[in-house]
């Protein structure tokens, strides 16, 4: 099997075993294939993406309840028409089933919420045999939502400890994020020099140790907005 070592870059890469004969990849060189296939890349017969709700499928009961899906259809030669059905998690009942007109291409398919009560759903798209993987919408109470520090509403504007917020953000290549300094804590303070209310980490990723001292130095980035 070929096994990715690790290549000169920004950040380097890890390990990532796949299935051929064992061949190191340095940063420079050459290397030689045999035996290359290439095969084209099927899309399957339906797509689905939920539109709304938009922040990890939560669905507070006072905001729009219209739930949204946009589709695709890509069987040029379907037969039967696309199917969105919606089931109870706790119930395994079936509150929803609705069939989309015949046809290929794309579009946005709405339905209400409002009846539904508190719980989870499993929003699905079918076309004939084939089932696209199912959204997890959580239709919760305005005040559960009220204990989120950060949501998102339906007009995609995000709300930071109640109050909606413009993202102001600095791209922050920190050195070396499990480990803050004296000299890393200075360089955040700095950044707070700046009008922003937002620290993006270049090197965030669940690979690295997080110190205590790191997250403390996040937090402290992060002003809350007036």
């Amino acid at each position: 099997m070929i096994l990715l070592g690790l290549i000169a870059c920004t950040l380097a890469w890890w390990t990532s075993p796949l299935p051929a004969a064992e061949v190191p990849l340095q940063a420079g060189g050459e290397a030689f294939v045999d035996d290359v296939t290439l095969q084209r890349s099927v899309p399957p017969p339906v797509e689905a993406y939920l539109r709304y709700p938009n922040y990890r499928g939560y669905l507070p009961d006072d905001r729009s309840q219209r739930i949204q899906v946009w589709l695709r259809v890509n069987e040029t030669e379907a037969v039967e028409r696309v199917q969105v059905e919606v089931m109870n998690l706790a119930t395994g009942e079936q509150v929803l089933a609705a069939s989309v007109a015949d046809g290929t291409g794309e579009g946005v398919i709405q339905f209400d919420a409002s009846n539904w009560p508190l719980g989870r759903y499993a929003v699905r798209a079918r076309l004939g045999s084939y089932e696209y993987p199912a959204y997890l919408v959580q239709k919760i109470s305005a005040k559960q939502r009220d204990q989120f520090d950060v949501w998102f509403d339906e007009h995609n504007v995000l709300h930071l400890r109640s109050k909606p917020v413009f993202p102001l953000r600095l791209y922050n290549t920190v050195r070396e994020f499990a480990v803050v300094d004296d000299a890393e804590i200075g360089r955040l303070d700095k950044m707070l020099e700046a009008p922003i209310n937002f620290n993006l980490n270049y090197t965030w990723c669940p690979r690295f140790s997080i110190s205590r001292a790191s997250c403390d130095a996040l937090i402290h980035c992060i002003r809350p907005t007036a």
